[in-house]
């Protein structure tokens, strides 16, 4: 049995559900491949599979023959930039073992798992007609079918994808909050589309100690690491024209870069005669670049040819 969702109706599913856009996907098709060696996020073996075994990564065991050293997705890589922040702040593994419950739990999943009578209840929460018609043929598929489908799409209803999402496409600036209550851990979103908190909440919040990760701060170290660039590169967040504009920077080819950040604000770059561009100048369009913050950019190289980068993602969302 097939189940034609639209890319319309597979976005308002994930919206209702605060989930994340299907848009992850087209411009991130890589995001979920094996790509990231551990020691490139500074693992060494030996703490690689001690956080496995404390359950903090969840690494398939290999399969006969193959090598045990395993590699990472784009969410693995995230999971473990929060993980290594966290435990800046000496936060035992078993408080990020909760954390990590919550921002890898499938909503979509759970739904599925449910009673005919809890996913009628929620469902009717929702108020969403394509979410309502998929479930329900959904609920009709074989236990193998389903199987399938959750394997495929799960990863898109994880709120951690829903974050990442947010921060690279639409220039969120998020935050994650980590509370303790009963000696249970949770965590509250502030910033997000689908943000799980209300101001009313979040001075609740701040009465009690808790500790603050701006996700989007970290994303951006991320990318801007030298250490990082070819891990980048293969998941898709660095993009070929950025690749040619910082090549023409590097051969000092450039005498003006024009960028368009909204419809208010733009900025210039000239170049002195050398073509030399401070290394505060680079770092700063680096990060219009790979935050996605930039809605177009033309470059003036030295030969009269041109080069111009339209934010694609943007002009489509």
């Amino acid at each position: 049995m097939n189940i034609k969702i639209s890319e319309d109706q597979a976005s308002s599913i994930m919206h209702a559900m605060g989930g994340s856009v299907s848009s992850i996907d087209t411009f991130y098709p890589r995001m979920m491949e094996p790509l990231a060696k551990p020691s490139e996020l500074e693992l060494s073996p030996r703490e690689f599979f001690y956080w496995c075994d404390k359950g903090i990564i969840d690494m398939p065991k290999a399969e006969k023959g193959q090598s045990p050293w395993s590699r990472l997705n784009l969410l693995d890589v995230f999971w473990i930039r929060i993980v290594k922040e966290l435990r800046k702040f000496n936060l035992s593994f078993s408080a990020i073992v909760e954390i990590k419950k919550d921002l890898f739990q499938s909503q979509f999943a759970s739904l599925l798992e449910m009673d005919s009578t809890m996913i009628s209840n929620i469902l009717e929460s929702y108020k969403n007609d394509d979410l309502t018609n998929t479930i329900q043929s959904l609920l009709n598929l074989s236990q193998e079918q389903l199987a399938q489908i959750k394997k495929k799409y799960n990863h898109l209803f994880f709120p951690i994808t829903a974050l990442l999402s947010d921060i690279l496409l639409f220039n969120r600036n998020i935050h994650i909050h980590i509370c303790k209550s009963n000696d249970k851990h949770f965590i509250v979103f502030q910033g997000h589309s689908a943000e799980n908190i209300t101001p009313e909440n979040m001075v609740q919040v701040n009465k009690q100690s808790h500790l603050s990760i701006c996700l989007t701060e970290l994303i951006a170290e991320f990318l801007l690491d030298k250490a990082c660039e070819k891990m980048n590169i293969e998941f898709g967040l660095i993009s070929a024209e950025e690749i040619t504009i910082l090549s023409a920077i590097r051969n000092k080819e450039i005498t003006e870069i024009h960028i368009k950040k909204d419809q208010s604000e733009q900025m210039t770059m000239t170049t002195t005669k050398q073509g030399e561009m401070t290394d505060e100048e680079v770092t700063a369009l680096k990060r219009l670049l790979r935050m996605n913050e930039y809605n177009e950019v033309r470059v003036v190289l030295r030969n009269n040819k041109h080069i111009y980068l339209e934010n694609k993602t943007k002009q489509k969302l």
